[in-house]
């Protein structure tokens, strides 16, 4: 049996679904829902609360409850031809990339593997912050060789776009492939370091790059995205 919290919540996910209210709109007073469904005033908190962390509303202080339109969320084409910087520039986004963490694997024997390296490769990994907008939207985490990139331990802790990064390497070219995109809660590292709420969703989207002159594994990729923020579009 449903909790009465779960009921308003329930009626009220279905309206933003169905798109009945505009962005910015303001979403029924406490007293309104109260009324509607003989629920607590503490049940219609309850639900609200949850809609906040879902990333579904915004609260203002003495003001009331705002519905996000996903028109605010940005229109991501998963795609591994075009650097994420180079789409977010020719979309218009102020996009600012901070390095987080640069360190060389010790005991990196399963990435190695999958990578086709030998013991005596170095891997590192490299994560950079994605701040759209002001906003802490993405974290880039590239697992990388100096097998074919003889700088990196020097470079590394500095690269704002692998992808620019690789052109610098003379490697000119790539794709990607075993591809899997998956949806997760976000750990207390991610919520930190995205500044968002516990139950806001991320999207782990995890590839290798290939360069596709050599075919040689270049990076082993994961990019963990607020599901807040985009909308994802698969190119045909």
């Amino acid at each position: 049996m449903l909790k009465n919290w779960m009921i308003v919540l329930d009626d009220l996910v279905e309206n933003i679904i169905a798109e009945e209210h505009e962005a910015d709109m303001k979403l029924p007073s406490e007293s309104d829902l109260v009324a509607k469904h003989k629920v607590s005033r503490h049940d219609v908190r309850k639900a609200y609360d949850r809609l906040e962390e879902m990333g579904y509303i915004y609260s203002m202080q003495g003001k009331g409850r705002y519905y996000k339109s996903k028109n605010d969320k940005i229109l991501l084409v998963l795609a591994g031809d075009i650097s994420f910087t180079e789409k977010m520039k020719k979309m218009g986004y102020d996009l600012r990339t901070e390095n987080i963490y640069f360190k060389e694997l010790k005991n990196g024997s399963k990435i190695k593997r999958r990578m086709n390296l030998i013991d005596k490769d170095k891997v590192f990994k490299v994560s950079r912050l994605r701040i759209i907008n002001g906003i802490p939207s993405a974290i880039h985490i590239s697992y990388v060789s100096d097998k074919y990139l003889k700088n990196i331990e020097a470079d590394g802790p500095y690269i704002k776009s692998m992808f620019g990064y690789y052109k610098k390497n003379d490697y000119t070219d790539f794709y990607f492939k075993e591809s899997t995109l998956q949806t997760l809660l976000p750990t207390k590292f991610e919520r930190d370091t995205l500044k968002c709420p516990s139950l806001v969703p991320i999207m782990l989207l995890e590839s290798q790059c290939i360069d596709k002159l050599s075919d040689k594994i270049l990076e082993l990729t994961k990019i963990i995205y607020r599901g807040d923020r985009f909308i994802y579009k698969f190119k045909p």
